[in-house]
């Protein structure tokens, strides 16, 4: 193999043959020599093995999906939120003698990224703008190689705190055909080289054994698929870094100092939040009050003064408001600016005829995040 990787590098100096045929010849004959099964060969588990999919021009949508994630149902406020005896999963509580929230239960960065399920075979979105959940897509070969074929997985693609931008112009980037590619379309080795920065921070896996007996098999996965990242040969112009699978850390909540400390220290270091999940449970495919969000908000009004503009995914586009702050009912000198909005209002916010049309002068409600300790 190494003559002719020589012959390969000596055509791609002289121009004969693409960097993009060179990255996937090395990665594809550095599979076959893993003797371990690799993402590549994976099969559909969840939500069922046959689970069908829709296609759309280049897009690949997975309608079984919809309504298969684990999601939060509500913000966890300290000292008020209980899970009541009305709602359909509080029988959880009493056959499994789980303790109403805090206490008990487990507590995990929330990550600002772009979740993802990993059905066995393929990355699988939680949504999109047609309503059904679609296909990632692109990711690296090598990525896809490194995961469990035939388990699933749910997680979240993330590169770091305050990234987000970031994140998902990297996951909604579609790979153009070499020979339609414009000059300055994103080329197979540019997206590689982002991909690099893309971790997938594993939390769950969608079955019926409880919360604690997961986490064990999830240690247990990530450990024997970060052997495979190990033997999988990138190109040379790719440094490989640390595994990209990545287990969440997960805390069991002894008080509520302890929480609210650990939620302190992560926002002040800009994480999003906690997530707090409950034990013992089965994987719940659904709006569970079973699993809260910890994100105390606080509200206030302010008066539109003026407007910035958009900047890289808003370009074009507000970016935020200039407000005046209204203190009681009076205005203040305090300025300062809003954003956060939801695309609609930035493209509509200066249309007098739309319903979202905000004029100099309106007065708006704006909420933010804020440490437990000073609630």
């Amino acid at each position: 193999m190494d003559n002719i990787l020589v012959c390969i590098e000596d055509a791609v100096k002289s121009k004969k043959v693409s960097m993009e045929i060179y990255m996937d010849y090395i990665t594809e004959k550095s599979l076959e020599r893993i003797n371990l099964p690799l993402g590549t060969d994976g099969i559909v588990v969840y939500p069922y093995h046959d689970a069908p999919i829709r296609k759309n021009g280049e897009d690949i949508y997975v309608p079984a999906m919809k309504d298969q994630f684990m999601l939060a149902d509500k913000v966890f406020k300290p000292g008020e939120t209980t899970i009541s005896s009305r709602v359909s999963d509080y029988h959880y509580l009493t056959d499994l003698s789980i303790k109403q929230p805090p206490i008990g239960w487990y507590m995990s960065e929330k990550f600002d990224g772009q979740r993802a399920i990993w059905d066995g075979s393929k990355f699988v979105t939680r949504g999109s703008s047609s309503g059904e959940p679609r296909v990632y897509p692109y990711v690296p070969i090598w990525f896809i190689a490194l995961m469990p074929p035939g388990v699933a997985l749910d997680g979240e693609f993330f590169i770091a705190r305050g990234k987000f931008s970031e994140t998902t112009s990297i996951l909604k980037t579609k790979l153009k055909n070499e020979s339609v590619r414009k000059k300055n379309d994103n080329s197979k080795m540019d997206l590689d080289k982002r991909w690099l920065s893309v971790k997938y921070q594993i939390f769950d896996t969608p079955t019926n054994e409880p919360f604690e007996d997961r986490l064990k098999k999830l240690e247990t996965i990530i450990q024997e698929r970060c052997k495979v990242w190990n033997l999988i040969d990138l190109p040379p112009y790719l440094k490989k870094g640390k595994c990209p699978l990545v287990l969440t850390k997960q805390y069991l909540i002894k008080s509520v100092d302890q929480l609210y400390t650990y939620y302190d220290e992560l926002v002040s270091n800009e994480a999003e939040g906690v997530m707090i999940r409950a034990p013992k449970i089965p994987y719940l495919p659904k709006r569970t009050k079973l699993m809260l969000k910890l994100k105390p908000e606080e509200e206030a009004e302010c008066m539109i003064e003026g407007y910035i503009p958009g900047k890289g995914q808003f370009e074009g586009m507000l970016g935020s408001f200039n407000c005046r702050l209204i203190k009681g009912n009076e205005l203040t000198d305090k300025l300062f600016n809003v954003g956060g909005m939801k695309r609609s209002i930035r493209i509509n916010y200066n249309k007098k005829n739309s319903d979202e049309y905000h004029p100099e002068g309106t007065i708006i409600t704006y909420r933010w995040h804020t440490k437990i300790s000073e609630i």
